[in-house]
């Protein structure tokens, strides 16, 4: 039957299109395969370097000032600090690791060829027929195999194999001749080295210090958001304390200048002016000074939130947008409940040790007539073996097996002190808030008192009944209470900072995740 010519075409092209997606495929399959023996294309160490551009600061300091909160603190440390990328090594270099373990695990496959040629002098006629003539013999020897141990200690392997043999003698029936073999291997230990929880041993250890390392990147995270909030309100206070000293400075030159008037027309000795003017001097030096302050704690805020050598924000000033509220009464947990909320927290990322208490110290140890013949299982045979070698002393064994008791015994009491620890802990940061809370409130009726103090020396002195040197040491007594006052604000907020760390609340109180690939987002 012969078929129709647009039949014929179609036929055709089927086909080559069928062969070309087969070839495709193979060779896809052929690259895979041998990209795993070459080095990544991508950097392993990515996901821990990641880069952060220039053009977003540009944007953010436009007129040379940046708007910064508290939040946004938190936010740019997260994504762009070098602490953050310094910490997320470990926990990588971890995983990695704990993908090598697998090693001793993964499946194999062994190909070999050899060939041999023998060339020796005949010793009976029989092999070659004269006595003169060399007897030679050529060996090809084909095998491939594969093997795989799996964690339960069983050793399962399949070979197969071809032997060619050819030689000059007059006597072989078939030369040449071929031989082939499969063989199937199965070993499985009955006592040492048997069973998951001993030779998995060393990837759940891997997989432990993997757990270990999240946890510790994650307190670190917690250190890191301690630490940032912490010099936050540190450049509040030394904002305030600037705004404070110029306040101060202002009350000193209105005061000089007042009695400059009052010398100028006689009614006042020309001492009183030193000493306002001397006064001036010192409330300037205080205001340098603290200005001073300013700029490196501001400092260190900037290195704590970016990457960058040095972009528009070295330069540009950073204007803080938050200021430290008063308490409120849901500030903190009471006491009853926030012990055992951190002790949840902190048990949640505790590590269930493996204690290996169920080691054991025993061991136990016509090529296509040959492959009819072999794929037939025409000529087959088996053997099966038993080993057992008992160690006379085994004080090597039972020392173990004591010391990983005694660790764990030591694990247990280390978990109880550290609930007492973190128990402790709660309670000495509970105590700062209600003192900080206390000294808030008593800072408040101290300015009011001072104050209502230099208001009555005021009037005492335009009475003429004090001198200016009390005048200004009042000056000095409002400005001292001013800045206890926001000192004590400040010292509140920081002592909630450390509260959230105390109790395990830090992340979820400002909104922070961190996922499986230790990206952490806010």
């Amino acid at each position: 039957m012969v078929l129709p010519m647009k039949k014929q075409v179609f036929t055709a092209g089927l086909l080559v299109a069928l062969f070309t997606a087969t070839a495709t495929a193979q060779s896809n399959w052929v690259e895979q395969f041998l990209n795993r023996y070459k080095p990544p294309k991508v950097n392993p160490a990515a996901p821990a370097t990641e880069q952060v551009a220039d053009e977003p600061w540009q944007k953010m300091v436009p007129e040379g000032a940046l708007p910064m909160s508290l939040n946004d603190v938190i936010r740019l440390m997260l994504a762009n600090s070098l602490d953050v990328t310094v910490n997320r090594f470990s926990p990588l270099v971890n995983r990695y690791l704990l993908e090598t373990m697998g090693r001793p695990f993964e499946p194999k496959l062994d190909v070999s060829a050899q060939a041999n040629r023998n060339t020796i002098p005949p010793t009976s006629q029989l092999q070659v027929g004269q006595g003169t003539v060399p007897f030679s013999q050529l060996t090809h020897r084909y095998s491939i195999g594969y093997g795989q141990t799996i964690q339960t200690g069983t050793a399962l392997s399949v070979g197969f194999s071809v032997n060619r043999n050819s030689s000059n003698s007059l006597f072989d029936t078939f030369n040449p001749s071929y031989f082939g073999t499969i063989t199937y291997s199965i070993s499985q230990p009955l006592l040492r080295n048997y069973g998951r929880g001993v030779n998995g041993r060393q990837i759940r250890i891997a997989r432990n210090n993997v757990t270990v390392s999240e946890i510790d990147f994650e307190l670190e995270m917690i250190d890191l958001v301690t630490a940032a909030q912490n010099l936050y309100w540190d450049l509040v206070y030394q904002r305030e304390d600037i705004k404070v000293r110029k306040q101060s400075l202002d009350l000193a030159e209105k005061t000089f200048a007042a009695n400059k008037r009052q010398v100028d027309i006689g009614t006042m000795a020309g001492i009183e002016v030193l000493q306002a003017e001397s006064e001036v001097a010192q409330r300037q030096e205080q205001i340098v000074t603290a200005r001073y302050t300013a700029d490196q704690v501001q400092d260190r805020v900037k290195k704590l939130i970016t990457n960058l050598g040095d972009p528009a924000l070295i330069r540009a000033e950073l204007y803080l947008v938050d200021s430290p509220g008063r308490p409120g009464a849901s500030d903190i947990m009471p006491l009853e409940v926030a012990i055992p909320y951190a002790l949840v927290w902190a048990e949640s990322r505790q590590i269930e040790q493996d204690s290996e208490v169920r080691r054991l110290r025993r061991s136990l140890g016509g090529l296509r007539d040959a492959l009819g013949q072999l794929f037939g299982y025409n000529y087959s045979g088996y053997s099966v073996g038993f080993s057992l070698s008992i160690p006379l002393s085994n004080k090597a064994g039972r020392a173990e097996y004591s010391k990983v008791l005694t660790e764990k015994q030591a694990i247990e009491s280390k978990r109880t002190r550290l609930a007492q620890q973190i128990a402790l802990e709660v309670r000495n940061a509970h105590s700062q808030v209600e003192m900080n809370r206390a000294r808030i409130e008593a800072a408040g009726k101290a300015l009011d008192l001072a104050n209502m103090q230099l208001e009555a020396e005021q009037k005492k002195f335009q009475l003429g009944v004090s001198q200016l040197r009390f005048v200004l040491q009042e000056q000095r007594n409002v400005t001292q209470t001013q800045t206890t006052q926001m000192q004590a604000l400040v010292n509140y907020a920081k002592s909630l900072v450390e509260y959230d760390r105390a109790v395990g609340r830090t992340l979820r109180k400002n909104n922070i995740e961190i996922d499986k690939q230790l990206r952490v987002a806010g």
